[in-house]
């Protein structure tokens, strides 16, 4: 099966999921990926409005001589720890640092509304920083595609 990327595989140490490819472009292939939520199981699914179905774009840098097509059924993968790692610096210390920021600044200012300001701006200076790196992270995590034996589906409707 050809992939994209270095010779690793979709193997158990990855996080996949199944996609059709919707362009091509020179350096780049543009994968259209359901985004299916876990709301069928989730007895609040009827009040809460986090879970969304759609689909989600991903931007797989080409690499080697792969013939992939627009359309083809694709298996969108990577490495299990960087997903992890993603959801580290999105989730995990973004929490840590408005936890930490929110404690600090109420020790210090008798206005907690300020000090709930201070602790967002704090918050906004990490997103703002990952952002300016937003390059060199795209560098770090990158996907890699493989054909997944169903080549040329019917691309899916965006909704």
């Amino acid at each position: 099966m050809p992939t994209s990327g270095p010779s690793e595989d979709c193997s158990p140490g990855s996080v996949s999921r199944q996609g059709v490819i919707e362009a091509i472009s020179d350096t780049l292939y543009i994968i259209s990926v359901p985004a299916v939520s876990a709301c069928s199981e989730c007895h609040a699914r009827g009040s809460c409005r986090m879970g969304h179905s759609g689909t989600r774009i991903i931007k797989v840098p080409r690499q080697g001589n792969v013939d992939f097509r627009v359309g083809d059924a694709v298996e969108v993968y990577m490495k299990r720890s960087l997903g992890l790692r993603a959801v580290f610096l999105g989730y995990v210390l973004p929490f840590i640092i408005l936890l930490g920021a929110l404690i600090i600044t109420v020790t210090w200012m008798e206005n907690e509304a300020h000090a709930a300001l201070l602790s967002l701006g704090i918050l906004v200076l990490y997103y703002t920083g990952l952002w300016a790196f937003k390059k060199h992270l795209t560098s770090v995590f990158k996907f890699h595609i493989k054909h997944n034996g169903n080549t040329h589906q019917v691309l899916p409707q965006r909704t």
